[in-house]
């Protein structure tokens, strides 16, 4: 027997929440981050794996208990790299709120 789930938003996003690196650090709605010893920051976006705090999920994992919702965000799986382009010429991505990235 096999089971399927399916679900279908038309816009919204799968999201999981990950610990912010730092907690005072912040990351807001459509936010560009990386992970840096699996927690997110906008400071480590050269790391290869990108995200972006979405605006409302269809759908949150990892979920911790309530008391702890403040120490992190939700966040969405983008990209291993931005649209395969090289990071030497960063002019293609001055549409993204990049934080803290030096361009």
């Amino acid at each position: 027997m096999k089971i399927t789930v399916e679900y279908r938003s038309g816009f919204a996003d799968y999201a999981e929440w990950r610990e912010r690196a730092d907690v005072r650090e912040n990351i807001s709605q459509g936010d560009i981050a990386g992970v840096l010893s699996g927690k997110i920051t906008k400071r480590h976006l050269l790391s290869g794996t990108s995200y972006s705090s979405p605006h409302n999920p269809i759908m949150v994992g990892n979920s911790p208990q309530n008391d702890k919702l403040h120490l992190g965000n939700n966040i969405a799986f983008m990209a291993n790299k931005i649209a395969g382009r090289s990071w030497e010429n960063k002019s293609h991505l001055d549409h993204l709120n990049l934080g803290a990235i030096d361009r």
